[in-house]
């Protein structure tokens, strides 16, 4: 019955809202807030498999920034949303190819970032749609680990 609540709780993300397994701070009184990016499972031996429907278009905000014409050759564009201090669900739109799955690269500035300037916690994850990327730091080396699938 509480299986999931639990768990998420006992590795130090409740589900926001949660009125039994949740930190104080994070109780809203009016409901649970779970979300998934994806999500697959089987019925009657039929797959289904769903994916989170990103409500800003990333094409059109590259286009306007593009349309500043601040950066001549190009650049790529990193879009996250901080989940928690854990978990940043992010996007990247890269020069010369358009919305990728995944930026290792922009991941790692992105972490480095975030976490120097105290808004992420060390050993986080950033999900791509392309999979998931664990992050940390020691002594200012970034350590980026995830499945590589090479195109």
């Amino acid at each position: 019955k509480h299986q999931l609540r639990k768990q998420l709780f006992n590795i130090g993300h409740p589900v926001v809202g949660d009125e039994k397994y949740s930190f104080k701070n994070e109780k809203n009184g009016k409901n649970l807030l779970l979300h998934a990016y994806k999500i697959k499972f089987m019925i009657n031996k039929i797959k289904y498999n769903f994916k989170a429907n990103y409500s800003l278009q990333l094409e059109n905000f590259v286009k306007k920034v593009y349309a500043m014409k601040d950066f001549e050759n190009g650049i790529n564009i990193e879009i996250f949303n901080m989940i928690d201090k854990k978990i940043i669900n992010a996007r990247v739109h890269e020069r010369g190819v358009g919305e990728t799955d995944a930026c290792g690269s922009g991941a790692i500035c992105m972490f480095y970032y975030l976490y120097d300037t105290s808004q992420i916690n060390n050993n986080s994850i950033i999900l791509y749609p392309g999979g998931e990327l664990e992050m940390s730091i020691k002594k200012d080396i970034v350590t980026l680990t995830g499945k590589v699938t090479y195109l």
